[in-house]
């Protein structure tokens, strides 16, 4: 085959500023993210730029085309570190003139750029946009944050904020639980671009001032929310009908968000492409009835209205009308992702190049990342995408050749296999219900349940009095679609744990199989899919754990105010603890323990050992005993644990704490303490704290003690116990109660002589854990300590030779704050 130069900037090599070179563009930012360092802006722009001016002075094609793909990656790279660099420079400093920032009241002027939200123990939250610091000077108001996070606390907190405000607030700096797997908070107010996150001590309205173009926009939006509750907040299903139509999920409760993780349809109540999608057919479709029943022009004298300019006009409102609708949707970054897509497939449309799916999709790809170059940091980012190749894929030679419903079960049966492994990467669970879920819930939500929300809540602000019957519409109607998911995420079908090897191959099959245009291949697909599902029910009945590392294992997991620990033995596993949970719905078992236990293949528990019942102990332990297998719990409050997990299927029995007794199966030794027995009382005299069940585990020359939350009164017969047997060469000591000053006694500290001391304990927490003075016990005493609060999860192996640690902070991507090495207790 001749190979050619084509002149005019056909080529790749004839223009470098050609479509084909965003490609290297958006392989250049996203690397930046997948590295997770950030680069020196001004000399990746510098070498672009000179690359760019090279390739006019060579004529060989392939160095042309490698200079042209460098030139263009260094771009994207320089684009993605400048970026990374204004929102690392936004974010709040330690202290500014002199002054410390975190944890001191400030005053601070702006307005809301979002709908508040219920949050956490009463709480409502709300993002504020900054537009002034009162007692700063110009200088120095420029060092601090554009945009906070605020929860308001308390009897007087109330959705129904004013629009601009003046408050007094105390900030921390962005700050989120560190682990090796799972989601991490800090990365989210990084993607989000919040500077710092506090709480409100005291607001009010400000008038007057100037307001600026964001500013009405979000005070125009926040009015049309605040009139939409108005208006159907009776109705029983507003959360969801608020959330369909303008994006306000702020009324959503935890048992809405079980329903829909447990169904795979939280996408459902996300605007994103799916209902910007529906809005575009549906307003093109509407605008095609309504040209074509026109009067010919030449009947009218309407000569400028041709079939190419009907397609025009169309395509020019269809834009405008998904325009509108994310602005209502509040304009977030899967709106405009979406309506940017929606726009390039209309131009392709109207152009007449449908069959340049593949250059539009690049094209959406590379202007996305040039305006959000943090994209890749967003989950929705990658499924939308990855998405839209997989159906680009699976229907590029069968659009016209395909019915509706062989369209849509196609499409199920490749989104559910082409995202399994970009969900099982970002470490998230392929939900079995999805794909019944989906396919039921999807053209329910297209074809009645979009199109009445949107006439219905348009009707209700044009005509309020409308709002007598066309409530009970809306909820009827929801009412269908919730009863479904309802009904499907009560069906007992446990989660999949497959590696990540198979997830690919299992992907790569099915789609194979369905971009192949033959009857045949779609059969072979549906054999492989129900081969995959019953095999991943034989995969989870038999759990095997990976085989761990050679020596004893100890994890701390970051779990911010409570405790979770994993003592692991080759692929034998101990789990102290479970973590907290909060009313609102967060629980570290969710958010921390399962991914991160999948993550290391451990997909059984050998023993659970709960210290006590406290929620920041014993969190998400149903969670916990529903997706893994737990073959043996032990606890120091029995009959409150049996009272929390009742009388579920497959639940073990749950066995008392009994001082001495071994904890055999791990090949170490491990015992157990409980106070009652040295104390000589029923546990039920005890105090909660202590009636923890302590662990003493030894390996390899190293003790490990984790009294769980014992006070002073429980810690001298701990010390008695422990002395009965010979003094270890190292020890190392989870804190009790978190470095609480009920704990940690001099004669524990002195006691014990750790050489390691851990606190698991929350960044700047109310309680102020560890408390100073025990801090200074510890270190005193010769101590390394770590804080999970600044250091993240920590894993120690006890190997013959030592203890050898390591910090999750260490080595994180830049938007996570590194370890603070010199952190004091308050």
């Amino acid at each position: 085959m001749e190979t050619r130069c084509i002149s005019g900037g056909q080529g790749l090599s004839g223009n470098p500023f050609s479509a084909r070179g965003w490609a290297p563009f958006a392989c250049g930012v996203i690397l930046l993210y997948w590295f997770g360092a950030v680069l020196p802006f001004y000399g990746l722009f510098g070498a672009a730029v000179a690359l760019l001016c090279g390739i006019y002075l060579i004529r060989h094609r392939a160095t042309l085309s490698l200079l042209v793909f460098l030139a263009w990656l260094l771009a994207g790279l320089g684009w993605a570190s400048w970026s990374a660099e204004e929102r690392l420079a936004d974010r709040l400093p330690r202290q500014v003139g002199g002054q410390s920032l975190e944890g001191v009241p400030l005053t601070v002027t702006g307005y809301l750029c979002d709908i508040p939200a219920t949050g956490s123990f009463g709480s409502v939250r709300f993002p504020l946009c900054v537009d002034g610091w009162p007692e700063f000077a110009a200088e120095e108001a420029a060092q601090l944050p554009t945009r906070l996070r605020l929860a308001w606390y308390g009897s007087e907190a109330t959705r129904d904020l004013p629009h601009r405000v003046r408050a007094t607030v105390v900030l921390k700096r962005p700050h989120g639980s560190v682990n090796p797997a799972g989601f991490r908070y800090e990365t989210w107010l990084y993607r989000q671009g919040f500077g710092a996150t506090g709480t409100v001590r005291d607001i009010e309205a400000v008038t007057g001032g100037s307001c600026s173009l964001a500013c009405h926009y979000h005070q125009a939006r926040g009015r049309l929310a605040a009139r939409l509750r108005a208006l159907l907040g009776e109705a029983r299903h507003f959360p969801l009908i608020a959330s369909l139509a303008m994006g306000d999920r702020g009324a959503m409760t935890p048992a809405h968000w079980e329903v829909l993780k447990a169904t795979g349809t939280i996408h459902l109540v996300a605007i994103s492409g799916l209902h910007l999608g529906l809005v575009a057919i549906g307003v093109g479709l509407i605008l095609r009835q309504l040209l074509t029943r026109m009067p010919l022009p030449a009947r009218t004298g309407m000569r400028w209205l041709t079939p190419g300019w009907s397609r025009a006009v169309t395509f020019c409102l269809v834009v405008a009308a998904s325009l509108v609708y994310a602005l209502v949707a509040g304009f977030t970054v899967p709106t405009r992702r979406a309506l940017l897509m929606v726009a390039i497939a209309g131009w392709l449309i109207l152009r007449g190049q449908q069959g340049r799916s593949w250059q539009g999709w690049g094209l959406a790809l590379a202007v996305v990342l040039v305006i959000d170059p943090a994209a890749p940091l967003d989950q929705g980012f990658w499924l939308s995408f990855g998405a839209v190749a997989v159906l680009l894929l699976t229907f590029a030679r069968r659009i016209a050749g395909s019915g509706w419903l062989a369209g849509l079960l196609l499409a199920q049966f490749a989104v559910f296999a082409g995202l399994w492994p970009i969900l099982a990467v970002l470490g998230q669970d392929q939900t079995l219900m999805g794909f019944p879920a989906n396919l039921l819930a999807i053209p329910l939500v297209s074809v009645l349940v979009m199109p009445a929300v949107l006439a219905g809540v348009c009707l209700v602000l044009v005509f309020p009095a409308t709002v007598v019957w066309v409530a009970p519409v809306l909820d009827a109607v929801v009412e269908l679609l919730w009863r479904l998911l309802e009904w499907l995420a009560a069906v007992p079908v446990q989660q999949p744990l497959v590696p990540l090897p198979v997830v690919v191959a299992f992907a790569v099959l099915v789609l194979i199989l369905l971009a192949v245009p033959s009857t045949g291949a779609r059969r072979a697909a549906l054999v492989v899919i129900g081969c995959w599902a019953a095999g991943s029910v034989v995969w989870r009945a038999a759990p095997v754990n990976s085989a761990g590392p050679e020596y004893p294992e100890l994890r701390v997991w970051d779990v911010g105010q409570g405790l979770s620990v994993l003592i692991r033995h080759r692929d034998r596993v101990i789990l102290y603890d479970s973590g907290p949970e909060s009313p609102a719905g967060y629980s570290a078992v969710a958010s921390v323990l399962l991914p991160g236990l999948r993550a290391q293949g451990i997909r059984r528990i050998d023993t659970l050992i709960v210290s006590h019942g406290d929620r920041d102990h014993a969190g998400g332990l149903p969670l916990l005993l529903g997706s893994l297998q737990v073959d043996r719990i032990i606890t120091g409050e029995p009959a409150r644990l049996r009272e929390l997990l009742g009388d579920g299927e497959g639940i073990p029995e749950v066995e008392p704490c009994r001082s001495g007794a071994a904890v055999p199966g791990l090949g170490l030794d491990v015992r157990l303490w409980h106070f009652s027995a040295a104390a000589g009382v029923a546990a039920a005299r005890l105090s909660g704290n202590d009636r923890s069940c302590a662990l003493l585990m030894r390996a390899n020359g190293t003790e490990v003690v984790i009294p769980g939350d014992l006070s002073v009164v429980a810690e001298p017969a701990l010390i008695d116990f422990i002395g009965e047997v010979p003094a270890p060469r190292r020890r190392l000591v989870i804190a009790g109660h978190h470095g609480s000053k009920t704990s940690s006694s001099v004669a524990w500290v002195a006691a014990l002589t750790a050489n390691v001391v851990v606190y698991s304990a929350g960044y700047r927490h109310r309680y102020g854990h560890p408390y100073g003075e025990v801090v200074r016990r510890y270190r005193e005493a010769g101590a390394e300590s770590f804080n999970t609060a600044y250091s993240g999860a920590l894993r120690f192996l006890l190997t013959p030779q030592g203890i050898v640690s390591g910090q999750e902070r260490d080595g994180a991507p830049f938007w996570i704050r590194p370890p603070e090495a010199h952190w004091q207790g308050r």
